[in-house]
């Protein structure tokens, strides 16, 4: 039976996807096909609009992957995702369930759809008409694409571990999913398990799955912290390790997309956003971060995470909490 996964992302977010991609050709043999959805949607002519309540620029397009698939089982991904065990094991256990996702075993957390696979021939529904509603009544976003009520709702029934948000146990979490989008770790040092996923990048360059120049485009790009490249190109340093001068340059002259992008109010960070994927000269792309930076010091979680990367410590940002933690990286996962 055919089996392929669609991960969802953007031109910002590929270094991230092409990271997990890596680990699911590394660990399923070749086995499966591995698509991004954002391509894959470009080339079958599909399009949504994402200036309508989308969370995420690729939260809608998950809707589309069974009609893109064609045929067999297909699975959805998040781009912010490693894997760690071979993905047919996820296809083996949903069977011949129209819809199947994981259950949430981290406290607080709220269930999702991030990781889910369908059975193709049980879901005949037409993705452009689900996305019409969604965007005729933002009251259908979080049924429609987190519960699928619109296809008679979804089953929990993979195992909680292809699902890990934040929590990596070694031998047992089969999918680490980092979904707190300032401390992720291409975009900070201050994640707690930042080498986890430096490891997954160092092994997926040196089986040629992920080439330097993608990396090195991603930083120029600043879509990726410019620490990155340095790791890359002495040794894969440890991220806490990071010499300060590296530290200082994360938070001096680089925002993440997302915070730069929606963290000032105005329509100010959409603005300074056009201006840095735009052809205006380096200087006034980095001068246009270092004040947009400035800016961002005005929100607290700001705050902390800069706090955080120059401290050389950890930090956890999301709705629930922005605090900074009293332990350091270890960066004995890398080794």
């Amino acid at each position: 039976m055919k089996r392929a996964v669609y991960i969802g992302t953007e031109e910002a977010q590929e270094l991230a996807a092409y990271v997990l991609r890596a680990t699911i050709e590394a660990r399923s043999g070749g086995k499966v096909e591995v698509h991004f959805l954002n391509r894959a949607m470009d080339a079958a002519g599909l399009r949504v609009d994402n200036s309508i309540g989308s969370n995420t620029p690729f939260s809608k397009q998950r809707v589309f992957v069974p009609k893109l698939a064609g045929s067999g089982q297909a699975a959805y991904l998040d781009s912010d995702m490693i894997v760690f065990r071979d993905i047919n094991e996820l296809f083996d256990r949903a069977g011949g369930t129209a819809v199947a996702t994981c259950p949430t075993r981290q406290q607080g957390r709220d269930p999702q759809s991030a990781v889910t696979v369908f059975d193709v021939a049980k879901c005949q529904w037409d993705p452009v008409a689900v996305i019409a509603e969604i965007d005729a009544d933002k009251g259908k976003y979080q049924p429609y694409l987190y519960q699928f009520t619109f296809a008679g709702g979804i089953q929990r029934i993979l195992p909680p571990a292809w699902n890990d948000q934040e929590s990596y146990e070694s031998g047992t979490t089969c999918l680490l999913h980092f979904t707190d989008m300032e401390t992720q770790p291409w975009l900070t040092g201050a994640n707690r398990i930042a080498d986890v996923w430096l490891g997954c990048l160092r092994e997926a360059v040196k089986s040629g799955r992920v080439s330097r120049d993608v990396v090195v485009h991603a930083v120029r790009a600043f879509h990726v912290r410019p620490s990155l490249l340095w790791q890359m190109d002495n040794g894969w340093v440890s991220t806490a390790r990071l010499p300060f001068l590296q530290r200082l340059r994360d938070v001096l002259f680089y925002v993440p997309p997302y915070s730069l992008s929606d963290g000032i109010p105005f329509g100010l960070g959409r603005m300074a956003s056009r201006l840095v994927n735009s052809r205006a000269p380096r200087v006034v792309k980095l001068t246009a971060l270092l004040m947009s930076g400035i800016a961002l010091l005005a929100r607290k979680r700001r705050r902390v995470l800069v706090w955080a990367t120059l401290r050389n410590r950890c930090c956890l940002i999301n709705r629930w909490t922005e605090r900074v933690l009293d332990d350091l990286p270890t960066g004995a996962l890398l080794s």
